[in-house]
């Protein structure tokens, strides 16, 4: 995650989502985000999908959650956009636990990020529902993370930051939290297909849960797996939060894929 992104049209889907899932009156849900921070890249001049805060067209949106609404249009009118400011002003739960140091960039083997790793795992034990917000989303079997590769790989181990890796998710689930993931939409076909095989397989088991499709600009997904225990309860909050006044701008979709053979 960027910091340059606080508060765009992702953000508003994102944590409308998260809230509705941990904060469903049933007894709140103990939340973490693991939000693998990396450097603002300022020539990308991305983070400008924030007209949905102040333009008519959208005025709907607000309806859907309107404490985050105006918590997020503070913090984007303040010019401001920093996690500081995000916790400060009330849009991120008191309760919630985040890990927050920036994924460190690859060496020659994987020793730094999995130390990194574990450490957000130690954070967020015992909790019920782990958010991880990568800035690209999960990692393409194509991008080298670490190790010997060729010198043509060496730009795709340095994007290897941008994504958190299956393993991580499958890892996370095995201590029993529920995980909201984003994604960033790439060009390939069958991208969500895709993604739900490659669950299957990290998790060496049939792979359920939702995902989440936010149309507001860009399109990105939020892919839900929950834990057995949580399951019917998150059910009913996504049942809920797809019924909100989305105007078809979000939609909510089953996932369930098993893991390829061979």
């Amino acid at each position: 995650m960027q910091e340059q992104y606080i508060g765009d049209a992702g953000d508003f889907v994102k944590f409308a989502l998260l809230r509705r899932l941990s904060l469903d009156g049933l007894g709140d849900m103990a939340t973490g985000i693991g939000w693998y921070l990396v450097p603002d890249e300022s020539h990308l001049g991305d983070g400008r999908h924030v007209g949905y805060l102040t333009l008519p067209q959208y005025k709907h949106l607000q309806s859907c959650d309107p404490v985050l609404f105006s918590a997020l249009l503070e913090v984007v009118t303040s010019g401001k956009r920093t996690l500081e400011v995000l916790r400060s002003n009330g849009v991120l739960d008191r309760g919630w636990l985040e890990a927050d140091e920036h994924v460190p960039l690859p060496r020659k083997d994987d020793a730094e990020r999995r130390a990194w790793f574990a450490n957000m795992c130690d954070h967020f034990a015992g909790l019920d529902i782990v958010l991880l917000d990568p800035d690209n989303g999960l990692r393409p079997r194509s991008t080298a993370a670490t190790g010997s590769k060729p010198a043509v790989d060496n730009s795709r181990r340095r994007e290897s930051i941008k994504f958190a890796w299956y393993e991580e998710v499958a890892d996370l689930a095995r201590r029993d939290h529920s995980l909201v993931i984003y994604q960033h939409r790439d060009r390939t076909p069958n991208q969500s297909e895709r993604i739900a095989e490659a669950f299957a397989g990290a998790l060496g088991a049939p792979a359920k849960g939702w995902r989440v499709v936010s149309h507001l600009y860009s399109q990105r997904s939020f892919y839900v797996l929950p834990h057995p225990r949580h399951e019917d309860r998150m059910n009913k909050s996504l049942s809920v939060f797809a019924d909100l006044d989305w105007r078809r701008r979000v939609s909510v979709e089953r996932l369930i894929a098993a893991p390829l053979e061979g």
